[in-house]
């Protein structure tokens, strides 16, 4: 399947640079408090420009590999966005960023950043709400997303213990 770039970009202009922020600040977050972690960025709107990352990677892939001693350990899909969450919001995740995360061996996690902090979900906090999807309308343009509460999310330290466990 193609998909068109420029059309995409053009729906999102007014939030393309607040994802590829969400996505330099996870990036910069990891890198600064676990030194000896690598994290390239491999997601399609990490950079400003409309971004195809290489051959074979696709849409829905998460932004982030997280490498140590020259090993995929994990991946990062980060997300979010710029509104505060509160206890009876939901967390949309698009069912093919879930679907790459339950495909791959290693583990993913998904990096919500909000204005009032960072949520993070992984594959099993997800799977429960798994067919919870609905229709959204972001710029107008209809997306499904699974639907969890964020009730349901975990504070970054759940990412932070298991990168000191992999890592140590």
């Amino acid at each position: 399947m193609s998909i068109n770039y420029d059309y995409w970009k053009k729906i999102y202009k007014t939030q393309w640079k607040a994802g590829t922020g969400r996505v330099n600040y996870v990036h910069d977050l990891l890198e600064k408090k676990f030194p000896k972690l690598s994290v390239e960025v491999t997601g399609y709107c990490a950079k400003e420009e409309v971004y195809v990352p290489p051959a074979p990677h696709e849409r829905g892939e998460p932004d982030l590999t997280l490498f140590f001693r020259n090993k995929i350990i994990g991946y990062i899909e980060a997300s979010g966005s710029d509104i505060e969450m509160k206890s009876d919001d939901e967390i949309w995740i698009r069912p093919d960023k879930f679907k790459h995360a339950q495909e791959i061996k290693e583990k993913t996690w998904f990096y919500m950043v909000y204005k009032n902090g960072d949520f993070i979900l992984d594959v099993e906090t997800i799977t429960p709400f798994k067919d919870n999807i609905r229709i959204r309308y972001p710029k107008g343009v209809p997306e499904d997303y699974i639907h969890i509460p964020s009730t349901k999310a975990q504070p970054r330290d759940k990412l932070f213990k298991w990168l000191r466990e992999i890592i140590s």
